[in-house]
């Protein structure tokens, strides 16, 4: 009986490592994919076909596109994507869906002043550029969840999905020096320190004069363009830090309990000069089933250095999982022939199962149009498309790619142009 139950519980296991085997050495080739430009249906039926001829086998939606989902405060506009989700899901092509919970709309700026970035000088910011919002906020964060239960609720289960993507780029936007986030900031180092005194001990304030005497002294440690002590801006990054960290696990939560199946992504830019928040405690929680960033190894066609700066961002973002990576933004930028295939090749050997290249077409009136993409507004491919055609491909499967175990051992078959 013993001896059954050890064969039948082997069984299992093979059974189980071989479906997730053949989950995880699957590759995807497509592109980023911006419908919301102006839903004109004709067009993205064209779109997807050409998509279909080229073996592309997945899209990146949704980016950046909050309020053309949700245009007004609680009013939600999903019937034109259910038409662009359902053209997908005919054509046989995955869809990433960005959860595009930054930038936040101007209603909800308006709405609550509060989210609005204040810098350094105590100045509350118009939001002119893409990420200007307070993301630890409560108001911001209220509308956000709210937004990504509805989209998450809404798609879920439907045959196109392939994954849900996290914010985008995290580690980007400014920093907000509001009066708001000084007394979130207090409420954090009450938190961690019991009394002033052990504050004093940790932030040395017995230099320069400048010991706390009530937690309601504590200031922000950026004075316009003047740094406070290294200890008190190691301690508000860490605030920072825990703010934006515990608000993606937020989201997180939301896709688990609304789409417990789905994969769940994010291009992880944490290291952005702007923000550079602690992302170990996420990768190493294992609730990013996929880890992913955006692939732009510059625009030097002479060295290899970019391709290694790169590569380098996968390894940081990547740090221990061993899940597959995916590269939801691939450059097609400098796309003379041969240099997608080159860094999609590259990529390949730090566990990349994903060329997405950035973007479709040349966006409107952003400043990522200076890239061009892999099809001009005109009504012509470019050389793109038939560059990023040529890297690793849909019909292609990794070998080992990307491995269960901690033993890397890197390998592929597929009918790759050599």
């Amino acid at each position: 009986m013993e001896k059954r139950v050890r064969i039948v519980g082997l069984v299992a296991g093979l059974i189980l490592l071989a479906a997730v085997d053949v989950r995880s050495q699957n590759l995807y080739v497509g592109t980023n994919y911006h419908p919301h430009d102006d839903k004109n249906t004709e067009k993205i039926a064209r779109d997807i076909r050409l998509m279909k001829e080229a073996g592309f086998r997945v899209v990146r939606m949704g980016h950046l596109a909050w309020d053309s989902y949700e245009p007004k405060e609680g009013i939600f506009d999903f019937a034109w994507f259910d038409r662009v989700m359902d053209m997908m899901d005919k054509a046989g092509i995955k869809v990433i869906l960005d959860i595009a919970v930054r930038p936040a709309p101007l209603w909800l700026h308006r709405k609550f002043p509060s989210v609005d970035v204040s810098d350094a000088e105590g100045n509350r910011l118009y939001p002119n550029h893409r990420y200007m919002e307070d993301v630890g906020d409560p108001n911001y964060q209220r509308y956000a969840l709210r937004y990504a239960d509805s989209m998450t609720r809404h798609y879920g289960r439907h045959p196109a999905l392939l994954a849900f993507g996290i914010d985008n780029e995290s580690g980007d936007g400014p920093i907000s020096y509001s009066e708001s986030v000084r007394q979130r900031f207090i409420t954090w180092l009450k938190r961690k320190y019991p009394g002033v005194d052990s504050l004093n001990s940790a932030w040395a304030g017995q230099r320069w004069s400048r010991k706390i005497g009530d937690f309601a002294e504590v200031g922000l440690p950026v004075s316009g363009s003047v740094n406070g002590a290294p200890e008190r801006m190691l301690d508000f990054r860490r605030f920072i830090s825990d703010e934006v960290g515990g608000f993606l696990l937020k989201v997180i939560g939301e896709v688990n309990i609304n789409a417990p199946h789905a994969f769940v992504n994010t291009n992880a830019w944490y290291y952005s000069p702007m923000k550079f928040f602690d992302y170990a405690p996420i990768a190493y929680s294992g609730k990013m089933t996929r880890e992913g960033c955006g692939f732009y190894p510059g625009n030097s066609l002479t060295t290899n250095f970019g391709i290694m700066d790169a590569l380098f961002g996968i390894a940081r973002i990547q740090m221990e999982s061993v899940t597959p990576f995916w590269c939801t933004e691939f450059t097609t930028m400098t796309a003379v022939p041969g240099s997608i295939r080159k860094s999609a090749y590259a990529s390949l050997l730090y566990g990349n199962q994903m060329v997405c290249g950035w973007t479709w077409q040349s966006m409107h009136g952003e400043r990522s149009s200076i890239w061009r993409g892999c099809w001009i507004g005109m009504g012509r491919p470019t050389g793109n498309m038939r560059n990023i055609k040529g890297s690793p491909p849909s019909s292609g499967r990794s070998k080992n790619i990307s491995p269960t175990g901690r033993r890397r051992r890197w390998g592929w078959h597929s009918p790759f142009p050599r």
